[in-house]
């Protein structure tokens, strides 16, 4: 395999729909990590406190950094885990238990990667998978006393980093190399199609994910955000319980609790077992939590004699650049009423019928990239030789050859521009000559490609205060927030949004029918979306 083709394949597998890690090979480690935590009870006395901090850092991909060292020195350490009361500031490494109706629930302190410097944390309910371990144990805990002390925090040092053995019940199954096992979540993230980008954005910092500027043309609101990383969350954990129930590992993922006698031998400190597998009742889960969007981020404020809860605000994560769809469908509508006042008559002179063209240019030009996702910036019309029935066509776009489907729409647009642009040409004193599909012309007759610069004004003389590249990320939002009559997954949307690194784009990967389908379904839903009307330019 060549060096390249190596590159081409991690970076596919590294993408939205790629194949998730082996769960056995995950399930087998994890074993391999209780036996080691169990066979060290003489020497590690808190087994539960160690398990939970575990769990914590690993479902936060956290432990991958745990250790890293720069220059000899450990430059990341296990950070002191925090109970707080339910009215207190979310801050980094801080837990709560909330009542969601009558129903307890966990949740963590999730960051929020943003362009700007301010650290922000949000509540995270904990996947359900992992509530029977975390409630119990979070009730017990006192606020605001680190669970680890500096002996406990050394000890889960060593254990992260010492040679994990198999248990005989084991031996000859494979496990995944502490690294893998370590990046598991982070890996699931990376490849899961179904957990948005922006999501993965806040899951992970800009340097881990595959597409890093993809996270710009989106924008999702907090509850939705919380929502899907609860679900997804649920999903990578579900797959593994499933595998270890198959191959009935359930005695071997369990850890031992300890009982509040401290003054008890050693040895009878622990009688409680804790299972890691447990059966998920559904019905334990809070309804707000089932939903699309956890938008009802309790916050509990106490006072002398009441207590007062309150619904925290949303947060809005993603672009900065999004313009509304309102403020689309009011340009186009007062565009298309100045084309339909400008058309001329047969009398018109020619400088008129060419001021017109020129206008619909612009129109169609427009419509192009809100209705195909092209970046105005690198294409704004199609080349002749590489539009194929004019639905189907092909533009540069950063320096290599991206395919966009054009819609029925965008189509009949295009249809119609050809007929205008072919009865002008017929009027001019001489030929053009251009290998592009649409352009502008002088009063002289000679073409001339539109520029960024040029639909830019264009743009702003019609809609103040926007400009083209705005277009694009609505096109992409759209494309995020569709639900009928299809759904898009991630690598759909990258595909559409022109994302992909080497191994990925033309050539590289393969479009199904069933794929440009659906694609197709979704770019006839745009017309009706943003209320554009059929023009017939002559």
């Amino acid at each position: 395999m060549t060096k390249k083709t190596s590159l081409a394949k991690q970076n596919r597998s590294q993408n939205s729909g790629g194949v998730m890690p082996d769960p056995i090979k995950i399930i087998t480690t994890l074993v391999k990590f209780c036996h080691q935590l169990k066979s060290s009870s003489t020497k590690y006395d808190n087994q539960e406190k160690l398990f939970i901090v575990f769990l914590y850092l690993w479902l936060t991909h956290q432990l991958d950094v745990i250790g890293a060292k720069r220059n000899g020195e450990v430059q990341i350490e296990i950070p002191d885990c925090i109970k707080v009361t339910a009215e207190a500031e979310c801050k980094a490494h801080t837990f709560r238990n909330v009542k969601y109706g009558n129903r307890s629930w966990t949740e963590y302190a999730q960051f929020y990667h943003t362009k700007s410097d301010e650290k922000i944390y949000r509540w995270q309910p904990i996947p359900p998978s992992l509530h029977h371990i975390f409630n119990p144990f979070l009730s017990k805990m006192s606020y605001g006393t680190p669970w680890l002390t500096q002996k406990d925090k050394n000890n889960l040092f060593e254990l992260i980093n010492s040679k994990w053995s198999k248990p005989e019940r084991i031996k000859g199954f494979p496990s995944a190399v502490k690294k893998s096992f370590f990046k598991y979540f982070t890996h699931c993230v990376l490849i899961d199609n179904y957990l948005r980008t922006i999501a993965k954005n806040v899951l992970l910092p800009v340097d881990k994910l595959h597409h890093e500027s993809a996270s710009d043309y989106q924008d999702l609101p907090s509850g939705q955000i919380r929502a899907q990383i609860f679900q997804a969350q649920e999903r990578f954990l579900s797959r593994l319980v499933k595998q270890a129930n198959t191959l009935g590992w359930g005695e071997l993922l369990i850890f031992f609790r300890s009982i509040k006698n401290n003054n008890a031998p050693r040895s009878q400190r622990y009688k409680s077992k804790v299972h890691l597998l447990n059966v998920i009742d559904t019905n334990n889960i809070p309804d707000a939590l089932k939903s699309q969007s956890i938008r009802h981020e309790y916050h509990h404020t106490s006072y002398d004699d009441a207590r007062e809860i309150s619904i925290k605000e949303e947060i809005t994560v993603g672009s900065i650049r999004m313009i509304e769809e309102h403020v689309v469908a009011d340009g186009f509508k007062r565009l298309e009423e100045e084309i339909i006042t400008a058309k001329p008559t047969q009398s018109a002179t020619l400088a008129t019928h060419i001021d017109y063209y020129n206008l619909c240019t612009n129109h169609l030009a427009l419509l192009f990239i809100l209705l195909s996702g092209a970046r105005p910036h690198h294409a704004i019309s199609i080349e002749k030789r590489r539009s194929f029935n004019n639905q189907q066509v092909c533009i540069k776009d950063k320096g290599r050859l991206r395919l966009l489907f054009l819609g029925d729409y965008l189509k009949q647009q295009v249809e119609h521009y050809l007929v205008l642009q072919q009865a002008l040409i017929s009027r001019l004193p001489k030929a053009v000559h251009s290998e592009l599909l649409w352009y502008l012309l002088d009063h002289n007759g000679n073409p001339t490609a539109l520029s960024a610069q040029s639909v830019k004004i264009f743009m702003h003389a019609r809609m103040p205060n926007n400009e083209p590249y705005m277009l694009r990320h609505r096109f992409c939002q759209c494309a995020l927030t569709c639900i009928t009559p299809v759904t898009l997954t991630n690598h759909q949307i990258d595909r559409l949004m022109g994302h992909s690194s080497y191994g990925e784009h033309l050539g590289s990967d393969h479009l199904f029918p069933a794929s440009i389908r659906q694609t197709s379904a979704f770019l006839n839903t745009l017309p009706v979306r943003f209320n554009l009307k059929e023009i017939k330019y002559v």
